[in-house]
């Protein structure tokens, strides 16, 4: 179990400093194999989407998914199994679409293992089957990484493999699963996608790893944009020669009016070729692009203290305009022995990093997968754990708490429906305190100092102007009649 508990951190970023918290580090389920991503659903609770072993009904070792819903603390509402006697099926992500119902996509493997699918199916708001549609012949292997739903329609994302040869593949369904086109992507190598986006034009857009269009021999990251009929508009790459560069995860990067403006994704940068001592090294790759794949910043994130491989293995929007990530260091801790540590960034929307953890657990082996901005303004993140050196793996939820400075009292969830409109702003902001009456608003620095004190609030809603603090990040903070505070984080651009 992670001791760091609820621990207090100040941690450096660019020029700012602000506190936060690793406030659990929760273990779930057996026999697990990887847990794969983590989202919000309308109830407030999470859901988490994991692969786990069992054994047949002939004795084989076969994979199930498995589905476990948690409240905001960690605690287990319910979790359900998927999965048929003889196929062995590994899920990889899921997005929850009208009804609350839940699509999800993997691969599965049936006669014996020889043959591998991949699968789309849907569930209602409890994981019951709804219905499941399996692509790929018998002549190929089909495995998808990602999914997103875009109007009446799905895209996935994965690797079709014929003869050995593997090629980025990317599929569009109706939203019953029947396939409207197929895209593969690649060349004599090995290639693949991982994570797939709308793109700024209607088209799509994947990130993946690619051998057949890398600089020298070893696998280079790349970016491939569709048009919306699944047709190449063009694909880039990204690396150095002779190293391996891989790109797990991508989201878009918004302009202030929400329009796309480019791309970022990370992944791991510069790492040494796999099987070798090289391959324990390399670092956390961060990357903008524009939308025709132009790099705008290129940039390493460093872990203090980790001299080894640092990779990030998801990147998602936040709602204040920048980014999150998660991902691991990895570090020695005796002869030969090897542990992995869990690690968070949260980044602006030029990639400097604002706030940053790293839970140093000497023996633990944690690997993060995703990670989701809860409504609490929280950071949630799932993955597996294991304790060396025995191969007992465990899914695991960490929720990493974003505090404001220690000048301000209070926490985020003392009064219901405080709000900041808009978020990000530019000259104004609105706090809005439905219902009730506001005793005082404060605005405070990242640093914890005192800006600006309004007082004797009678109304529930107060427009303020924030031109001075531009190109800021700050801390709002609303005292009720009753005594209570709240606080959020205000963006200024």
């Amino acid at each position: 179990m992670i001791k760091l508990l609820a621990i207090p951190l100040v941690v450096m970023g660019s020029g700012a400093m602000h506190a936060q918290e690793l406030a659990y580090f929760k273990k779930y389920g057996t026999n697990v194999e990887v847990s794969d991503q983590i989202r919000q659903t309308a109830d407030g609770n999470l859901l988490m989407l994991s692969t786990v072993r069992r054994t047949n009904s002939l004795g084989q070792f076969i994979r199930d998914i498995q589905l476990t819903k948690t409240n905001t603390n960690g605690d287990t509402v319910w979790t359900r199994f998927l999965g048929r006697d003889e196929r062995s099926e590994m899920a990889r992500d899921f997005e929850i679409v009208e009804n609350d119902d839940l699509l999800l996509t993997g691969f599965s493997s049936y006669d014996m293992g020889t043959r591998t699918q991949g699968f789309l199916m849907r569930t209602d708001s409890i994981g019951n089957l709804l219905w499941e549609k399996y692509y790929g012949s018998e002549n190929e292997i089909v495995a998808f990484s990602s999914l997103k739903v875009i109007n009446d329609s799905i895209l996935l994302a994965g690797t079709i493999e014929r003869e050995g040869n593997g090629d980025a593949f990317i599929m569009k369904t109706t939203a019953t699963g029947d396939s409207l086109w197929g895209t593969q992507i690649g060349g004599p190598a090995y290639d693949d996608a991982w994570d797939i986006e709308t793109a700024h034009d209607g088209g799509y857009i994947t990130t993946g790893g690619t051998y057949s269009f890398a600089q020298g021999t070893l696998d280079d990251a790349w970016l491939v944009k569709l048009n919306n009929d699944g047709s190449l508009a063009w694909y880039k790459t990204y690396g150095s020669a002779d190293r391996v560069d891989w790109a797990w995860a991508l989201a878009p990067a918004r302009n202030s009016a929400g329009t796309i403006e480019g791309y970022v994704f990370t992944g791991v940068k510069n790492s040494g070729e796999q099987g070798t001592v090289q391959g324990i090294y390399g670092d956390i790759h961060l990357v903008k692009t524009d939308t025709a794949g132009n790099v705008i910043w290129d940039k390493s994130l460093a872990i203090p203290g980790i001299q080894l491989r640092k990779e990030g293995t998801d990147i998602i929007p936040t709602s204040d305009g920048g980014f999150a990530i998660c991902g691991f260091g990895l570090r020695t801790w005796g002869a030969g022995q090897y542990a992995s540590n869990l690690y968070f960034a949260k980044l602006d929307a030029d990639g400097n990093i604002e706030d940053d953890l790293f839970v140093d657990e000497l023996n633990e082996f944690t690997t993060p997968r995703a990670i989701t901005e809860g409504a609490d303004g929280n950071f949630y993140i799932t993955g597996i754990t294991a304790v060396p050196p025995g191969d007992q793996l465990n899914i695991f939820q960490a929720r990493i708490n974003m505090q404001a400075p220690s000048s301000i009292s209070g926490t985020a969830n003392d009064i219901t429906g405080f709000q900041l409109f808009p978020n990000p702003a530019t000259d104004q902001v609105t706090v809005s305190l439905p219902g009730k009456e506001i005793a005082s608003i404060s605005l405070y620095s990242v640093d914890g100092k005192l800006l600006r004190y309004v007082s004797q609030v009678a109304e529930g809603n107060l427009t303020l102007s924030v031109k001075e603090f531009k190109g800021s990040t700050l801390f709002v903070a609303v005292t009720a009649k009753d005594r209570r505070t709240a606080y959020k984080r205000l963006v200024v651009r």
